[in-house]
């Protein structure tokens, strides 16, 4: 596992580079990758990944399609210490059954055009994971009753600048105080992005 780490490591002070952060690193006909876009979206479907219960050395298994997925799938299980299997389009059920026997094969990272291949593979439900959804990271925000202070709200404005359409964070749930009579609510990804571009010390409640 060395010899990974370092590769962790060689990837990281490339993407991470004040000076490559903005360059161009994956162009798709739908979307374009900075170095630093992909940097965030490795790590997130890798911490995705390891919170699923994939374990440094498990084999997973890949069943997408080729393209952009397939690339964020297989830098994501290196980065989360697994080792990725990409598996060649089309493959047959009775051939995909064998492989995770003989190989040993823990896991599937599967898209919705492998969606059956992944139900027939033998593979546990909980074992199987669509990529759909799975870099959503839900956001807890603790806000007291009376609001944040400056300081306090900048570094929330921060976070969420640093993440909100990067790492997919479908909502952030609000809690305004921890008083009974007031229940959790919900704030959409909009809502949530005007929120930060508000005054600092503006109160949730």
């Amino acid at each position: 596992m060395q010899e990974i780490s370092s590769l962790l490591a060689l990837w990281r002070g490339v993407w991470q580079d004040p000076a490559r952060r903005a360059h161009k690193a994956l162009v798709t006909e739908q979307k374009t990758w900075t170095y630093g876009d992909l940097d965030l979206d490795v790590r997130c479907w890798g911490g995705a990944l390891q919170r699923a219960g994939v374990g440094h050395g498990d084999y997973v298994a890949l069943a997408l399609e080729r393209g952009p997925d397939q690339v964020l799938g297989l830098l994501a299980c290196i980065a989360a210490g697994a080792c990725p299997c990409p598996l060649e389009p089309r493959l047959a059920i009775e051939e995909m059954q064998r492989r995770v026997q003989a190989v040993g094969l823990r896991w599937m990272l599967h898209d919705a055009e492998n969606a059956e291949l992944a139900r027939n593979s033998g593979l546990a439900p909980d074992r199987r994971l669509g990529v759909a959804g799975l870099g959503e990271v839900p956001v807890l925000v603790v806000v007291p009753r009376s609001g944040f202070d400056a300081a306090s709200a900048d570094a929330l404005r921060r976070m969420v600048k640093a993440h909100l359409g990067r790492i997919y964070v479908p909502d952030a749930v609000i809690q305004a105080t921890a008083s009974p009579e007031n229940s959790v609510g919900k704030v959409d990804r909009k809502a949530l992005a005007l929120w930060v571009q508000d005054q600092p010390a503006r109160a949730l409640h």
